[in-house]
């Protein structure tokens, strides 16, 4: 019976931040959450061997919310029918700045790849950066990633980068 609901969802979201994890599932007929806290302040080993532990293998959209730039990569490998991917990034949640640029690298970098090409039924991406100076969001990089995807045969048909700095980041406003 549980491999039937694993095998009937079609959306996950997953938000991991340090010691919380957040795992929501949907699909037509079922659900699945599970909330979690770890000690050892890790998603990273867990996340990673996820689809061996509930493989969902219907999955063909993803909300994501990771901090730890190794997940983002074998996560993707996870879902080949993913279609539509969505990213949220806080710097805030980030302890340095440069942890930041490795998560934005990490995804950049596993979407570029041309063999194998992964998520190779990706349509729409939307990556939402909040608190992140616009500069910093590397839009060339970002710009890039879109070109390979169509020079390997796999176009995105809608590509969202929306980039909120917050009303503090606006000269003249305190």
């Amino acid at each position: 019976p549980s491999r039937g609901l694993l095998d009937s969802l079609d959306y996950l979201e997953l938000v991991s931040e340090g010691e919380d994890l957040h795992l929501i599932a949907e699909g037509l007929k079922s659900g699945l959450w599970i909330q979690a806290d770890s000690v050892e302040d890790y998603w990273g080993l867990w996340l990673a061997q996820l689809d061996t532990m509930l493989p969902m293998p219907s999955i063909e959209r993803l909300l994501v919310s990771v901090t730890d730039p190794e997940i983002i990569p074998r996560l993707l490998r996870q879902f080949p029918r993913l279609d539509r991917l969505s990213v949220y990034l806080d710097e805030e949640a980030f302890e340095t700045s440069d942890e930041f640029q490795l998560v934005l690298r990490s995804l950049y970098s596993v979407l570029e790849e041309a063999d194998p090409v992964v998520c190779p039924q990706l349509q729409e991406f939307d990556l939402q950066v909040y608190m992140v100076p616009p500069e910093r969001v590397a839009p060339a990089a970002f710009v890039e990633m879109v070109k390979a995807r169509q020079a390997h045969g796999h176009p995105l048909d809608a590509v969202i980068l929306d980039v909120n700095y917050g009303i503090e980041g606006v000269e003249g406003f305190e």
